[in-house]
């Protein structure tokens, strides 16, 4: 049976933490032509910088105690490490998001394309495939 995550059409935007999850409807919302939308996410990205914190502490505990996994199989440790770097780019992310949010139409939706932006270091353009 196929699941979402391994359809590689949609496996690229499947977030690995709940902060980095919380953006895409954030941001999809946000990207609305109406002014309430961008007034809420400026609210909202605070609260999603707060649970990323929360979130990459509780991730880096569970990276840590997972290397005792290691000899038996790596797939803990895998799913942990994972874990971590999203939840900390989600820092980044909604910082990020809450500092441009009143300069830019348009916001990233998915965590991929985000990455993609800081990778490429053209933090205002978006590529056309990354909104709804």
């Amino acid at each position: 049976m196929a699941t979402l995550s391994s359809n590689p059409s949609y496996a690229a935007y499947i977030s690995k933490s709940l902060s980095a999850a919380l953006m895409q409807p954030v941001n999809y919302l946000r990207n609305k032509p109406s002014i309430l939308p961008k007034v809420a996410a400026q609210a909202v990205y605070p609260v999603i910088t707060t649970v990323a914190l929360v979130e990459t502490a509780v991730a880096t505990v569970f990276t840590a105690l997972s290397t005792l996994s290691l000899p038996f199989t790596s797939k803990i440790f895998n799913n942990s490490a994972e874990w971590l770097k999203s939840s900390s780019f989600a820092i980044v992310w909604s910082v990020f998001n809450f500092l441009i949010n009143p300069f830019c139409y348009r916001v990233a939706e998915f965590e991929s394309t985000a990455k993609q932006i800081v990778l490429s270091g053209r933090f205002f353009e978006i590529p056309l495939n990354s909104v709804g």
